[in-house]
């Protein structure tokens, strides 16, 4: 009869050799740990069977045995240990110790990306899809670096430590201790000849992985913040694996009506212009929301001057956690003044409707009265060039005054 169970578990043939036997256990025993897969029984159960098969299978003892008389002829003979403890002896450690998650763990560094969302993705909240790339083990050695048999070997300049110390004199008597990272090695502590490297990853254990994945913006969110993925960023062995760290930046619409809102923590601000005849005799404004809906904003009896603000509750920001409260959102008013040429004929109307000016506060005597020439002007502009033109008679002046004496203190 021929008993081909644990082989089969393995996925070998019968006349696999211990080598083959090892590589098949490795895969299938990380794929399957129970620290990989806590909420799979049937996970847990495999990993059982394929550690018992594997017992049997790298001892020739056993093997012997189980060729010839299957699992009854192996009563007797200790019976199966507990799987974890195969584990651990097979890989000189528990699988937390593999990737570095006991005592103090070793931790690879974080992976960043960037994620453009609009200030109406922020109130909206959406699903965005982002590509990742990012290094995992290699499937082909397992993070070994080498398919051959002790192939991997310790870093002799730095015993393994993947740093070399080195000393610089920086004065008499006293040194400078510095630690750089071993270049025979590049900090790994061990190398692999050339000749036994894994050809899928050129000996570097791991590689790169590209995939796309979603991440959820939620409503309120704001610029700068972070979503964080614990676990997924790059992959090296013996080591637990950064977090996967997605940073949210600031993105312009492609409406640029909505690029007109602008935000300060909770609340949205949103200018809007009203032509003088509105902001004098009243209006009625409508406003597209972030999310579509139009609001209808009106005001009689009322007289608009630049820079007057309008206020509306609970028309602002969603609040992070609890989206259904909100901001408020202020309206600037910004009054358009019609040109000269436009009110033509009006001209007399308006100034026989609109108040008089009252009195002046300058009552001059005739012949100290002098007419001026003026014209309107970009006021920040000539301020900036009065600056330029200061500085230059300031070096003009310099130069014409020529070398000056000394001045003595008499005191």
């Amino acid at each position: 009869m021929s008993h081909t169970k644990f082989y089969e578990l393995l996925g070998v043939s019968k006349d696999a050799s211990v080598e083959e036997i090892r590589k098949a256990y490795k895969k299938l025993a990380i794929r399957l740990h129970p620290d990989k897969n806590p909420d799979n029984p049937e996970a847990l159960e495999k990993f059982k069977e394929v550690s018992g098969a594997y017992e049997v299978l790298s001892d020739p003892e056993k093997r012997q045995i189980y060729d010839k008389y299957g699992e009854e002829g192996l009563q007797g003979k200790g019976g199966f240990h507990d799987p974890s403890s195969i584990f651990e002896t097979f890989f000189g450690g528990g699988f937390a110790d593999i990737f570095g998650r006991r005592g103090g763990p070793r931790r690879g560094d974080d992976l960043k990306y960037s994620l453009g969302v609009t200030l109406r993705d922020l109130y909206n909240g959406k699903t965005a899809k982002l590509k990742i790339t990012k290094n995992v083990i290699c499937d082909e050695c397992l993070g070994q670096g080498s398919l051959k048999e002790g192939g991997t070997s310790q870093c002799a300049p730095c015993r393994g430590r993947g740093v070399k110390v080195m000393l610089r004199p920086i004065g008499p008597g006293m040194v400078q201790q510095i630690q750089t990272a071993c270049p025979e090695c590049q900090g790994k502590g061990e190398v692999i000849d050339e000749k036994d490297r894994c050809q899928q990853c050129a000996g570097k254990k791991v590689i790169p992985e590209t995939i796309v994945q979603e991440f959820v913006v939620e409503r309120g969110m704001e610029w700068g913040d972070t979503i964080v993925r614990r676990g997924e960023g790059d992959q090296q062995p013996k080591m637990t694996p950064g977090d996967l760290i997605i940073v949210l930046q600031q993105k312009g619409d492609k409406e640029e009506y909505f690029n007109q809102f602008k935000r300060h923590g909770s609340d949205l601000i949103f200018r809007h212009q009203l032509t003088l005849n509105e902001a004098l005799t009243g209006f009625k404004i409508m406003v597209r929301q972030l999310d579509g809906r139009i609001l209808s904003i009106a005001k009689t009896g009322e007289v608009f001057k630049p820079k007057d603000v309008l206020m509306v509750e609970g028309e602002g920001m969603p609040k992070e956690g609890n989206p259904y409260e909100k901001g408020r959102l202020f309206i600037e008013i910004e009054v358009l003044f019609p040109t000269y040429k436009q009110l033509g004929k009006s001209v007399n109307q308006l100034k026989g409707l609109l108040p008089q000016p009252g009195p002046s506060k300058v009552t001059p005597k005739d012949d100290t009265v002098e007419d001026v020439e003026s014209r309107k002007v970009d006021f920040e502009e000539e301020k900036r060039k009065g600056q330029r033109r200061g500085g230059d008679d300031d070096d003009e002046d310099d130069e014409r005054a020529g070398p000056q004496p000394c001045m003595q203190s008499i005191m």
